[in-house]
């Protein structure tokens, strides 16, 4: 079976910003980026609230990290998704 690359929007997304954001994702695939990929997510902050890194951290946690651990069908939906995303936004930018 062929690899399967993430689109470029997951070099930046986190795997929660995509659960969250992306219009039409289907339920299991958020439900496997909550439950599976965002508990592998270094943490942002010390145990005492203050933050580990300087802003901005784009790409420090992306979902293109943990790419590999997504089953192919989630893969497949999750660029089909923000492929629609870009769609949208571009035709906000059309009108």
């Amino acid at each position: 079976m062929s690899r399967i690359s993430p689109h470029p929007l997951f070099d930046i997304w986190t795997a929660d910003e995509a659960a969250e954001c992306l219009d039409g994702l289907p339920n299991p695939v958020q439900e496997y980026l909550w439950n599976h990929i965002v508990p592998l997510m270094p943490s942002l902050y010390l145990p005492d609230g203050e933050a580990r890194y300087e802003e901005p951290v784009h790409g420090l946690n992306s979902l293109r990290k943990f790419w590999s651990r997504l089953p192919k069908e989630y893969q497949r939906q999750l660029n089909a998704a923000a492929i629609r995303n870009d769609e949208h936004i571009a035709s906000l930018k059309d009108s």
